[in-house]
């Protein structure tokens, strides 16, 4: 196993909490931890991670850990790793764009409109529904609610040219700005 995050607050013993009276608990220990490989006890000290990351991202690098492990292993799940790959890291390391970039995706593409609510991009397909834009990088975006499929805009120059719809298999519909 990898253990990730930062170090452990060191309490080795498990404990049972005792009631006394109806406004007080005592806690007992109740067992012993022992490491295993040196029979020490780790009371104060902590356990220190193989990978020290804060512990709020603990779990999405460790997922990226884990796909990367799993595609080492098994070649054709490479796929999956370079899907998931920007959602983990925009879940560390949040995407935040210029409002000037922002500005510059709002617009009409083929049957559907990118536009900014409160400063937030959102997607809208045919004026059916509406969903918010989660940025995964500068052009590329995870729509809420949807794993099958992303938006990536197309730019040339300093101009938005398309919209293109990244399907999870692969497959590519490129939509024409429309204005």
């Amino acid at each position: 196993a990898t253990l990730v995050g930062e170090r452990t607050a060191g309490g080795a013993p498990p404990v049972d909490r005792k009631p006394v009276g109806t406004d007080f608990f005592v806690q007992v220990p109740i067992g012993q931890i022992r490491d295993p490989v040196e029979h020490g006890d780790f009371e104060g000290k902590g356990v220190t991670p193989d990978r020290t990351v804060a512990s709020a991202d603990a779990l999405a690098v460790a997922h990226r850990l884990a796909l990367v492990d799993l595609a080492r292993a098994d070649p054709a799940r490479q796929a999956e790793v370079d899907w998931l790959a920007p959602i983990l890291a925009a879940q560390t390391k949040p995407i935040q764009l210029a409002p000037a970039d922002l500005k510059l995706l709002a617009g009409r593409y083929e049957g559907r409109r990118i536009e900014l609510v409160d400063g937030k991009p959102s997607y809208v397909w045919r004026e059916r529904f509406r969903l918010a834009l989660e940025p995964l990088g500068r052009d590329l975006f995870a729509i809420e609610g949807i794993g099958d499929f992303r938006l990536r805009m197309v730019r040339k120059g300093r101009k938005i040219t398309a919209l293109e719809r990244i399907n999870r298999d692969g497959t590519i519909q490129s939509y024409a700005r429309l204005e």
